[in-house]
């Protein structure tokens, strides 16, 4: 008892601020909980799952910004927001698949990351795909697994159900994840005051034009491309937050725009058009985290190299 308590008393630190345990795991559960809610918008009735979960991000930023001991935070979080809605059998499971998808996601991301150097500089964005990748399968397996056995899911949806869940866990450890990374002091910028809000109004009013002429559809959605170039930039500029944050930033608006049917990625049902987009934002989020890792190279070949797939890749679009 004295043990648990002490436990408890403990701080959770980051960088120069700290909060006792129990209010850290509180609020990172309740973090968890309105990032699930969000994803529960895009719920398919028919398969019993999400192709858009931000909440798996933020689990896997808990466990490498604060330790293993933050699990409970991801189990809370994740048990609240859906044992209501479904059978708590399957709720139990499920909230266990994201808390292990979370613990293993932050400690791949924390041993890649420990090893990065000049002689392993792309370790960050590959410890972070090895997480979207890998420990995405966990909650993915069991969470459908549990779905299926217990649920209303059935064997003609199964395969579609699990590849579903998988892509929203993934692309939320791909999207959010490095968003929460980049909030370290270490990654603020040291451009002054002016330099800085004059680029990020740049980078503003590309992003809103670049969504803007998109989302009318037909020929003009092969605009949202133009993100690619607009991500690099962002990196280029500001570095990792830079990076990260730009890629949220078209990530939201597009989602919405997807949701209301219209945009670049409208396809025969809203699910098939999620999906299209969570591809895409997948390309355009470790294409971000690569360039931003290889910035202290020469990148003008590499940089020139993805404009041309780019560019082809455009072009099949509008095909």
């Amino acid at each position: 008892m004295g043990k648990s308590l002490s436990v408890l008393r403990e701080r959770v630190r980051f960088d120069s601020w700290s909060l006792p345990y129990w209010m850290a795991v509180g609020l990172g559960a309740l973090a968890y909980y309105a990032l699930a809610k969000l994803g529960m918008q895009f719920f398919s009735r028919e398969l019993g799952v999400s192709p858009v979960w931000p909440a798996s991000g933020l689990a896997v930023a808990l466990v490498r910004l604060f330790g293993v001991r933050m699990w409970p935070a991801i189990f809370l979080g994740a048990l609240a927001a859906s044992i209501f809605g479904q059978s708590q059998i399957v709720a139990v499971i499920s909230a266990t698949g994201s808390t292990l998808e979370g613990v293993v996601g932050g400690l791949i991301v924390t041993r890649f990351v420990s090893r990065h150097g000049d002689s392993f500089i792309m370790a960050r964005v590959l410890g972070i795909v090895m997480a979207a990748l890998w420990a995405a399968l966990i909650g993915t397996t069991l969470g459908v697994s549990a779905t299926f056995i217990f649920g209303n899911l059935t064997v003609e949806g199964l395969g579609t159900a699990w590849f579903t869940w998988w892509v929203g866990d993934a692309l939320g450890i791909l999207v959010v994840a490095p968003a929460l990374f980049a909030l370290r002091p270490r990654y603020a910028n040291k451009l002054g005051l002016q330099v800085t809000m004059r680029r990020m109004a740049t980078l503003a009013l590309t992003i809103g034009a670049v969504l803007l002429v998109s989302r009318a559809g037909g020929p003009a959605a092969v605009a949202i491309f133009l993100a690619f170039p607009i991500v690099i930039l962002a990196g280029h500029w500001f570095g990792l937050r830079g990076a990260a944050w730009s890629v949220v930033a078209i990530a939201v608006p597009l989602t919405a725009i997807t949701s209301a049917g219209v945009g670049p990625f409208v396809e025969a049902t809203l699910h098939d058009g999620l999906l299209d987009m969570q591809a895409f934002l997948a390309v355009l989020a470790v294409a971000s985290l690569l360039f931003v890792d290889l910035r202290s190279l020469n990148l003008r070949l590499p940089a020139a190299t993805l404009m041309v797939g780019v560019a082809v890749a455009a072009g099949a679009f509008v095909v």
